[in-house]
Protein backbone atom coordinates (compact mmCIF):
# COMPACT_ATOMS: atom_id res chain seq x y z
CA UNK A 1 0.00 0.00 0.00
CA UNK A 2 1.63 3.08 -1.10
CA UNK A 3 1.02 6.08 1.33
CA UNK A 4 1.91 8.90 -0.83
CA UNK A 5 0.45 11.16 -3.72
CA UNK A 6 0.89 9.24 -6.96
CA UNK A 7 2.90 11.36 -8.89
CA UNK A 8 5.33 9.21 -10.53
CA UNK A 9 4.47 5.48 -12.60
CA UNK A 10 5.57 2.42 -11.56
CA UNK A 11 7.36 1.32 -14.81
CA UNK A 12 10.87 -0.80 -14.83
CA UNK A 13 11.89 2.41 -16.55
CA UNK A 14 11.57 4.89 -13.97
CA UNK A 15 14.83 4.33 -12.55
CA UNK A 16 14.10 6.48 -9.13
CA UNK A 17 11.56 6.79 -6.81
CA UNK A 18 11.63 4.65 -3.72
CA UNK A 19 8.69 4.22 -2.82
CA UNK A 20 7.56 3.50 -6.38
CA UNK A 21 10.40 0.76 -6.94
CA UNK A 22 8.83 -0.62 -3.28
CA UNK A 23 5.48 -0.89 -4.93
CA UNK A 24 6.72 -2.25 -8.36
CA UNK A 25 8.85 -4.93 -6.64
CA UNK A 26 5.31 -6.28 -4.16
CA UNK A 27 2.91 -5.97 -7.54
CA UNK A 28 5.70 -8.70 -9.13
CA UNK A 29 5.96 -10.65 -5.92
CA UNK A 30 2.16 -10.67 -5.34
CA UNK A 31 1.49 -11.47 -9.18
CA UNK A 32 4.12 -14.68 -8.99
CA UNK A 33 2.09 -16.13 -5.53
CA UNK A 34 -1.22 -15.94 -7.23
CA UNK A 35 -2.97 -13.07 -5.50
CA UNK A 36 -5.62 -11.07 -6.40
CA UNK A 37 -4.42 -7.47 -5.75
CA UNK A 38 -5.40 -3.43 -6.53
CA UNK A 39 -2.75 -1.06 -8.15
CA UNK A 40 -3.86 2.67 -7.68
CA UNK A 41 -1.08 4.66 -9.91
CA UNK A 42 -0.90 7.39 -12.23
CA UNK A 43 -1.01 7.35 -16.01
CA UNK A 44 -0.88 3.39 -17.16
CA UNK A 45 1.89 1.47 -15.40
CA UNK A 46 3.08 -1.45 -16.27
CA UNK A 47 1.81 -3.82 -13.38
CA UNK A 48 0.26 -7.11 -13.26
CA UNK A 49 -2.37 -5.87 -10.26
CA UNK A 50 -5.94 -4.45 -11.33
CA UNK A 51 -5.16 -0.83 -12.40
CA UNK A 52 -6.96 2.18 -10.83
CA UNK A 53 -5.84 5.61 -12.09
CA UNK A 54 -5.36 7.83 -9.22
CA UNK A 55 -6.80 10.41 -11.25
CA UNK A 56 -10.22 8.97 -11.31
CA UNK A 57 -10.20 8.43 -7.38
CA UNK A 58 -14.20 9.66 -6.71
CA UNK A 59 -15.28 8.90 -10.37
CA UNK A 60 -17.82 7.05 -11.74
CA UNK A 61 -14.67 4.47 -12.96
CA UNK A 62 -14.00 4.03 -9.55
CA UNK A 63 -17.13 3.83 -7.97
CA UNK A 64 -18.11 1.18 -10.58
CA UNK A 65 -14.75 -0.65 -8.65
CA UNK A 66 -16.18 -0.08 -5.18
CA UNK A 67 -17.66 -3.51 -4.49
CA UNK A 68 -14.58 -5.45 -5.69
CA UNK A 69 -12.28 -2.87 -3.32
CA UNK A 70 -14.78 -3.13 -0.27
CA UNK A 71 -14.39 -7.20 -0.64
CA UNK A 72 -11.16 -6.49 -1.01
CA UNK A 73 -10.70 -4.38 2.02
CA UNK A 74 -12.68 -6.43 4.14
CA UNK A 75 -10.88 -9.24 3.25
CA UNK A 76 -7.63 -8.69 3.88
CA UNK A 77 -8.69 -7.03 7.51
CA UNK A 78 -10.27 -10.15 8.85
CA UNK A 79 -6.47 -12.42 7.27
CA UNK A 80 -4.66 -9.55 9.60
CA UNK A 81 -7.36 -9.74 12.49
CA UNK A 82 -7.00 -13.47 12.56
CA UNK A 83 -2.90 -13.46 11.93
CA UNK A 84 -2.75 -10.94 14.92
CA UNK A 85 -4.68 -12.80 16.98
CA UNK A 86 -2.73 -15.84 16.39
CA UNK A 87 0.83 -14.47 16.97
CA UNK A 88 -0.73 -12.70 20.17
CA UNK A 89 -2.29 -15.83 21.51
CA UNK A 90 0.78 -17.23 21.04
CA UNK A 91 -0.12 -19.80 18.39
CA UNK A 92 2.35 -20.10 15.80
CA UNK A 93 4.07 -22.64 17.75
CA UNK A 94 1.89 -25.45 16.47
CA UNK A 95 3.96 -28.13 18.33
CA UNK A 96 2.27 -29.92 21.28
CA UNK A 97 4.48 -29.94 24.08
CA UNK A 98 4.36 -32.61 26.86
CA UNK A 99 3.02 -31.30 30.00
CA UNK A 100 2.72 -32.98 33.65
CA UNK A 101 -0.76 -33.78 35.04
CA UNK A 102 -0.75 -31.30 38.07
CA UNK A 103 -0.41 -28.54 35.49
CA UNK A 104 -3.55 -29.80 33.45
CA UNK A 105 -5.50 -29.86 36.78
CA UNK A 106 -4.34 -26.38 37.77
CA UNK A 107 -5.89 -25.23 34.87
CA UNK A 108 -9.01 -26.89 35.90
CA UNK A 109 -8.91 -25.18 38.98
CA UNK A 110 -8.34 -22.10 38.12
CA UNK A 111 -11.49 -21.59 35.54
CA UNK A 112 -13.72 -23.04 37.93
CA UNK A 113 -12.21 -20.99 40.51
CA UNK A 114 -12.37 -17.84 37.94
CA UNK A 115 -15.51 -18.48 36.96
CA UNK A 116 -17.26 -18.64 40.33
CA UNK A 117 -15.30 -15.06 41.54
CA UNK A 118 -16.43 -13.42 38.27
CA UNK A 119 -19.86 -13.90 39.83
CA UNK A 120 -19.79 -11.96 42.47
CA UNK A 121 -16.31 -9.98 42.27
CA UNK A 122 -16.26 -5.86 41.09
CA UNK A 123 -12.82 -6.67 39.90
CA UNK A 124 -12.13 -6.73 36.01
CA UNK A 125 -11.01 -9.78 34.26
CA UNK A 126 -7.71 -9.48 34.66
CA UNK A 127 -7.45 -8.58 38.42
CA UNK A 128 -9.24 -11.67 38.93
CA UNK A 129 -7.71 -13.81 36.85
CA UNK A 130 -4.07 -12.94 38.84
CA UNK A 131 -5.59 -13.32 42.03
CA UNK A 132 -6.71 -16.57 41.22
CA UNK A 133 -3.79 -17.82 39.40
CA UNK A 134 -1.17 -16.75 42.42
CA UNK A 135 -3.81 -18.70 44.81
CA UNK A 136 -3.48 -22.10 42.70
CA UNK A 137 0.21 -21.60 42.09
CA UNK A 138 0.92 -21.62 45.44
CA UNK A 139 -1.04 -25.46 46.21
CA UNK A 140 1.28 -28.50 46.14
CA UNK A 141 0.57 -31.91 44.60
CA UNK A 142 -1.82 -33.07 47.43
CA UNK A 143 -3.67 -29.97 47.62
CA UNK A 144 -4.62 -30.20 44.25
CA UNK A 145 -5.76 -33.58 43.81
CA UNK A 146 -7.63 -32.90 47.01
CA UNK A 147 -9.53 -29.77 44.96
CA UNK A 148 -9.68 -32.27 42.01
CA UNK A 149 -11.45 -35.19 43.85
CA UNK A 150 -13.62 -33.14 44.32
CA UNK A 151 -15.00 -32.78 40.65
CA UNK A 152 -16.05 -36.47 39.95
CA UNK A 153 -15.39 -35.85 36.31
CA UNK A 154 -11.37 -36.49 37.00
CA UNK A 155 -12.20 -39.58 38.83
CA UNK A 156 -13.55 -40.99 35.49
CA UNK A 157 -10.58 -39.80 33.59
CA UNK A 158 -7.96 -43.09 32.26
CA UNK A 159 -4.60 -42.61 32.74
CA UNK A 160 -3.35 -39.85 30.29
CA UNK A 161 -0.25 -38.39 28.48
CA UNK A 162 -1.13 -35.01 28.45
CA UNK A 163 0.05 -31.86 25.97
CA UNK A 164 -0.18 -28.44 26.09
CA UNK A 165 -1.04 -27.57 21.91
CA UNK A 166 -3.30 -26.16 19.05
CA UNK A 167 -6.03 -28.37 18.25
CA UNK A 168 -8.33 -27.94 14.72
CA UNK A 169 -12.07 -27.50 16.59
CA UNK A 170 -13.23 -29.66 13.61
CA UNK A 171 -11.68 -32.64 15.52
CA UNK A 172 -13.31 -31.74 18.62
CA UNK A 173 -17.04 -32.45 19.74
CA UNK A 174 -18.96 -30.10 22.40
CA UNK A 175 -20.09 -31.65 25.56
CA UNK A 176 -23.92 -32.88 24.38
CA UNK A 177 -26.54 -30.32 25.01
CA UNK A 178 -24.20 -28.53 26.81
CA UNK A 179 -25.83 -25.78 28.87
CA UNK A 180 -29.45 -26.34 27.92
CA UNK A 181 -28.32 -26.26 24.00
CA UNK A 182 -30.27 -28.27 22.25
CA UNK A 183 -29.30 -31.70 21.28
CA UNK A 184 -29.31 -30.78 17.85
CA UNK A 185 -27.28 -27.63 18.27
CA UNK A 186 -24.64 -29.91 19.40
CA UNK A 187 -24.42 -33.05 17.41
CA UNK A 188 -21.29 -31.98 15.38
CA UNK A 189 -18.10 -30.73 15.84
CA UNK A 190 -17.59 -27.48 17.75
CA UNK A 191 -17.62 -25.36 14.58
CA UNK A 192 -20.68 -27.13 13.42
CA UNK A 193 -22.32 -26.11 16.56
CA UNK A 194 -21.36 -22.37 16.62
CA UNK A 195 -22.71 -22.25 13.06
CA UNK A 196 -25.66 -23.93 14.05
CA UNK A 197 -26.34 -21.05 17.31
CA UNK A 198 -25.47 -18.43 14.61
CA UNK A 199 -28.28 -19.70 12.37
CA UNK A 200 -30.90 -19.89 15.44
CA UNK A 201 -29.79 -16.12 16.66
CA UNK A 202 -30.24 -14.88 13.17
CA UNK A 203 -33.69 -16.49 12.75
CA UNK A 204 -35.03 -15.23 15.95
CA UNK A 205 -35.40 -18.08 17.66
CA UNK A 206 -33.97 -18.55 21.19
CA UNK A 207 -35.51 -21.23 22.04
CA UNK A 208 -32.91 -23.83 21.66
CA UNK A 209 -30.42 -21.57 23.44
CA UNK A 210 -30.83 -20.39 27.51
CA UNK A 211 -30.46 -16.43 27.03
CA UNK A 212 -27.66 -16.87 29.55
CA UNK A 213 -25.58 -19.25 27.90
CA UNK A 214 -25.59 -16.52 25.46
CA UNK A 215 -24.88 -13.49 27.42
CA UNK A 216 -21.97 -16.22 28.21
CA UNK A 217 -20.69 -15.91 24.34
CA UNK A 218 -21.03 -12.76 24.55
CA UNK A 219 -19.14 -12.07 27.18
CA UNK A 220 -16.12 -14.38 26.27
CA UNK A 221 -16.21 -12.71 22.92
CA UNK A 222 -15.43 -9.48 24.13
CA UNK A 223 -12.10 -10.87 26.03
CA UNK A 224 -11.43 -13.82 23.94
CA UNK A 225 -7.82 -12.81 23.37
CA UNK A 226 -7.30 -12.82 26.88
CA UNK A 227 -9.14 -15.72 27.51
CA UNK A 228 -7.86 -18.00 24.62
CA UNK A 229 -4.43 -17.18 26.30
CA UNK A 230 -4.92 -17.97 29.76
CA UNK A 231 -7.88 -20.24 30.17
CA UNK A 232 -7.22 -23.47 28.12
CA UNK A 233 -10.14 -26.25 27.69
CA UNK A 234 -9.14 -29.58 28.37
CA UNK A 235 -9.75 -32.46 26.04
CA UNK A 236 -9.91 -36.26 26.05
CA UNK A 237 -9.79 -39.11 23.47
CA UNK A 238 -13.10 -39.49 22.06
CA UNK A 239 -14.95 -42.58 23.78
CA UNK A 240 -13.54 -41.73 27.40
CA UNK A 241 -16.97 -40.86 29.06
CA UNK A 242 -18.43 -37.53 26.89
CA UNK A 243 -20.37 -37.93 23.88
CA UNK A 244 -19.61 -41.79 23.06
CA UNK A 245 -21.26 -42.13 26.63
CA UNK A 246 -24.10 -40.43 25.47
CA UNK A 247 -24.28 -41.99 22.15
CA UNK A 248 -26.39 -45.15 22.87
CA UNK A 249 -28.64 -44.50 19.31
CA UNK A 250 -25.57 -42.82 17.80
CA UNK A 251 -27.10 -39.52 17.53
CA UNK A 252 -23.73 -37.63 17.47
CA UNK A 253 -20.65 -37.29 15.87
CA UNK A 254 -18.27 -38.60 17.22
CA UNK A 255 -14.32 -36.78 16.53
CA UNK A 256 -10.67 -37.41 17.88
CA UNK A 257 -11.59 -35.40 20.99
CA UNK A 258 -14.25 -33.75 23.61
CA UNK A 259 -14.26 -31.53 25.41
CA UNK A 260 -14.03 -31.89 29.22
CA UNK A 261 -13.84 -28.75 30.39
CA UNK A 262 -14.20 -25.13 28.32
CA UNK A 263 -16.83 -25.84 26.59
CA UNK A 264 -18.41 -22.30 25.96
CA UNK A 265 -14.84 -21.22 25.55
CA UNK A 266 -14.56 -23.28 23.06
CA UNK A 267 -17.59 -22.77 21.34
CA UNK A 268 -17.51 -18.35 21.74
CA UNK A 269 -13.96 -19.04 19.87
CA UNK A 270 -15.70 -20.23 17.22
CA UNK A 271 -18.25 -18.08 17.12
CA UNK A 272 -15.64 -15.39 17.15
CA UNK A 273 -14.33 -17.22 13.59
CA UNK A 274 -11.33 -19.24 15.01
CA UNK A 275 -10.66 -22.72 13.63
CA UNK A 276 -7.81 -23.48 16.03
CA UNK A 277 -7.92 -23.72 19.94
CA UNK A 278 -4.67 -23.40 22.77
CA UNK A 279 -5.62 -26.34 24.64
CA UNK A 280 -4.84 -29.09 27.25
CA UNK A 281 -5.39 -32.58 25.29
CA UNK A 282 -4.84 -35.81 26.75
CA UNK A 283 -3.62 -38.94 24.97
CA UNK A 284 -3.52 -42.54 25.98
CA UNK A 285 -0.52 -43.89 27.72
Amino acid sequence: MQIAPPYLPITDELGFGEIEERILNLDKELSKRGHEFLVVAKNNPEVYGEFIRANVIGSEELLNKSNKLASFIVSFLKELSREISRIYCGELCTQPVLVEEREVKKNFLLAEIAKDKIKTSKNGLTEIYQEVSESILGLNENEVNECINKKSIWNKISSLNWYKGNISLSKVGAWPKMKGISKFLTKGNVIDTAKGIERVLKGGNGSFIPPEVIGDFDSIQRNIFFIRKKFYPILVPTGELIRDGQNKDGFYELFNYDIMDGNTRAVASALKGFENLPVYFGEYK
